[in-house]
């Protein structure tokens, strides 16, 4: 499976939200995963075929005790280094990163790392 697919359902299994509107979960893995949205797409598809979302009419609900996909949560590592952030492209002196057993995304800012939903993350 592709390894942008297989991050973005890291990423929807760690969620910690009961549902989505759908321009929230595409606005979070466009911001962590890949700006493609064929790829976004696909990693909906592939979550809702592997029971990791349910689709209804107005939201994506999260199920992830549904799959069979066993995914660690991630964690959020605050690095002393002299960088820009992905998200804003400002320069930045502490960058904050999101780390997944499989990938790593980052840095951002401080005030970055919460615009990109990560309250959302459990």
């Amino acid at each position: 499976m592709n390894s942008k697919i297989d991050a973005g359902l890291e990423l929807i299994s760690a969620l910690g939200a009961v549902e989505l509107k759908p321009i929230e979960i595409r606005d979070l893995l466009y911001n962590l995963i890949s700006n493609d949205y064929r790829t976004i797409d696909k990693i909906l598809e592939t979550a809702q075929k592997e029971k990791l979302l349910q689709r209804t009419e107005k939201t994506f609900i999260i199920t992830p005790e549904a799959s069979n996909l066993e995914f660690e949560k991630p964690r959020i590592v605050k690095q002393e280094e002299r960088t820009a952030c992905r998200f804003c492209r400002k320069k930045l002196s502490t960058g904050y990163y999101v780390v997944f057993k499989s990938h790593t995304h980052g840095p951002y800012g401080s005030s970055c790392i919460r615009k990109i939903y990560l309250d959302h993350l459990l």
